[in-house]
C-alpha cells in the first residue's frame, strides 16, 4: 500500500469514529464508574460547529436521564481541557433545554456532567490524574472560589506490562485501541512509511482480533483519519522549527545591520512570522480545519482569512 492522500472533507477521528457506539460507551462508564447503563439508554449527542464550522468534542452522550459524560482523547498534553469543557457543557444543557426553561421559576432537573481525557501520547503520566479549571484562576483570592470543573485524564498507552497500564485497558475495545495506535507508532518510528505502518498494523490487529470488525468494516475511512492526524502533527513540529531558525536568523541579521537589540527582536519575530503564515497556507491547501490552523500557527482567524483568499 502506498502512502495514501488523505480525504480533505474528512474530519473524523478514529476514536470518534470506533467508540461512537452505545455499546461501546455503555461498557467503557462502567468500566470507569462502575455504574451500568444499558446501551439502549445511551444517548449521542456529539456537538458540532462549536469553534469553527468544522469543530466538535469528541464523544458526549446521555446516559440515562442522570448523567451527561464528555469524553476528549489527545495525542498532545493539554492544560486547558477544563475550559474547552465548560464550554461544551455549557452549549450541551443549553442544546437539552427549552428556551423557556432558563426563565422558570421552579428549579429545572439537570443531568450530573462527566468529565474524561484520553490519553494516548508519548509522554510518561500516571494511569489516573485530575485537572482543574480553578488552576487557571488567580491564586490567593480573597474569596471562596466558583463551583468546579474537574477533568480526569485516563493515560491509556499501551504497555504490554499490564501492570503499568490503566485499569481502563481491562475493557477490551479500549485495550485494542491503544494497542492499534501503539503498534501504528511503534512501526512509524522504526521507519516505516506511513502506508506500510498501517498497513502491517491493520493486518495484524484483524488477524489477532483487535478491532476486528471495525478495521475490516472501516479501512480506507481509518486510513484517511489516521494520515490527516499524522499530517496535522507534521505541520505543528515543522512549523516550531522552522519558526525558531529562521527568527533567529532574521534576528541575527538585523542586529548585524543596526547593531540594536530592537533589530534582532523584530527580526526573530518576523521570521517566525513568515513561517506561520506558509505553513497555514500549506494547511489551507489541504483543506484543514480553521481551529487546528489557527492553534498551530497562532495565526488570528482573519489573517487566515486574508491568506485563505490567496489560493
Amino acid at each position: 500500500m502506498d502512502d495514501p492522500k488523505p480525504k480533505r472533507t474528512y474530519k473524523d477521528t478514529i476514536f470518534r469514529s470506533y467508540f461512537s457506539t452505545p455499546l461501546h460507551l455503555s461498557g467503557l462508564h462502567r468500566h470507569i464508574t462502575g455504574i451500568h447503563i444499558p446501551p439502549e439508554q445511551i444517548t449521542i449527542n456529539t456537538l458540532k460547529h462549536v469553534f469553527f464550522s468544522l469543530s466538535r468534542n469528541d464523544i458526549s452522550y446521555l446516559a440515562g436521564k442522570r448523567y451527561m459524560v464528555l469524553q476528549e482523547a489527545q495525542s498532545t498534553l493539554n492544560q486547558n481541557i477544563p475550559l474547552r469543557m465548560l464550554v461544551y457543557v455549557t452549549l450541551l444543557y443549553r442544546k437539552l433545554l427549552r428556551r423557556t426553561d432558563f426563565f422558570s421559576e421552579k428549579r429545572i432537573p439537570l443531568p450530573v456532567p462527566e468529565f474524561y481525557e484520553f490519553y494516548c501520547g508519548p509522554k510518561d503520566q500516571p494511569p489516573e490524574s485530575t485537572l482543574r479549571l480553578s488552576e487557571s484562576f488567580p491564586k490567593d483570592i480573597p474569596f471562596a472560589p466558583p463551583p468546579e470543573l474537574v477533568v480526569t485524564r485516563f493515560n491509556i498507552r499501551y504497555n504490554e506490562d499490564i501492570r503499568k497500564c490503566c485499569r481502563l485497558l481491562q475493557y477490551k475495545p479500549l485495550r485494542d485501541y491503544s494497542y492499534f495506535i501503539y503498534d501504528t507508532q511503534r512501526r512509524i518510528k522504526a521507519g516505516e512509511p506511513l502506508g506500510r505502518a498501517l498497513a502491517h498494523t491493520m493486518e495484524y490487529c484483524v488477524g489477532h482480533d483487535i478491532m476486528k470488525d471495525f478495521l475490516s468494516e472501516h479501512e480506507q475511512e481509518v486510513v484517511d483519519m489516521y494520515s490527516m492526524s499524522w499530517r496535522e502533527r507534521a505541520f505543528r513540529e515543522a512549523a516550531m522549527k522552522d519558526g525558531r531558525e529562521e527568527g533567529r536568523e532574521e534576528g541575527r541579521k538585523e542586529g548585524r545591520e543596526e547593531g540594536r537589540e530592537e533589530g534582532r527582536k523584530e527580526g526573530r519575530e518576523e521570521g517566525r512570522e513568515e513561517t506561520r503564515k506558509n505553513t497555514a497556507l500549506g494547511m489551507l491547501r489541504d483543506k484543514m480545519d480553521p481551529e487546528k490552523i489557527m492553534k498551530y500557527t497562532s495565526l488570528s482567524p482573519e489573517c487566515i482569512a486574508e491568506l485563505a483568499k490567496t489560493l
